[in-house]
Formats: C-alpha cells, structure tokens, sequence
C-alpha cells in the first residue's frame, strides 16, 4: 500500500504541475493577445490624430503663405501704415476656424490681430 499511495502521489503531483504549466502558458498567451490588441489600437489612434495634426498645420502654414504677400499686411510691416487690418484678420480667423490671427514684427510687438485679445508685446520665446 505504501507503494501505491507514492505512486498516486506522484501521479497526482505530476498532473498537478502539468495543469498549473497548461493555465500559465494560457493565461500568458491571452495575456500577450490583449497587449497586441491594445498596442494596435493605439497605433491607428495616434496615426489618426497625427494626421489631424498635420493637417491643421498645413492650414496654417498655407494662411502664413498667403496672408505674407497680401499689400496691407506687407504695408504694415515696411511702414506701420494699418489700414483696417483688424477686419481683415478677423475674417480670415471666422474662416480658417483659428482662435487668433495676429501681424507679429520680428522684435515681438504685436501690430494688429483679429480679436485684439494679444499684449502689445509678446514675450520672448
């Protein structure tokens, strides 16, 4: 009997561990599945919001582009001469949906914006 009982003992002992190693290497891979998922989804959700980025910034890259050639804007910074500007600026705003557009001289001063909510001068960067 003693013989036996170490047998199924052992037996015991040997399913025991086979079980305990079958849930681990589960529970590991299910584990390890969850990770690709989450991983994958934050991958598209900051390749979504990277290109809504990029695209709001090409906006404003393109109204830099256009509103540096516009005749007021170039009079305002060579002679300081503003001719209804503000208007101007706040139009441009409404349209491109930006919270503020400003003529900002290479020293800082702030020489005319659109909602007129900027200091006179801005701080150095």
């Amino acid at each position: 009997m003693d013989r036996s009982f170490a047998r199924l003992l052992l037996l015991t002992v040997a399913f025991l561990a086979a079980v305990a190693g079958f849930s681990g290497a589960i529970g590991r891979y299910g584990w390890q599945q969850a990770l690709d998922q989450v991983a994958d989804r934050g991958a598209a959700d900051l390749m979504l919001a990277t290109d809504r980025l990029t695209g709001q910034l090409q906006m404003y890259q393109q109204l830099a582009v256009i509103t540096a050639d516009h005749p007021d804007i170039a009079a305002l910074l060579a002679v300081g001469a503003q001719r209804g500007l503000d208007p101007m600026l706040q139009r441009l705003a409404d349209k491109t949906g930006a919270l503020e557009v400003a003529v900002i001289a290479p020293d800082g001063a702030v020489l005319a914006s659109a909602r007129g909510q900027l200091p006179a001068r801005l701080p150095d960067a």
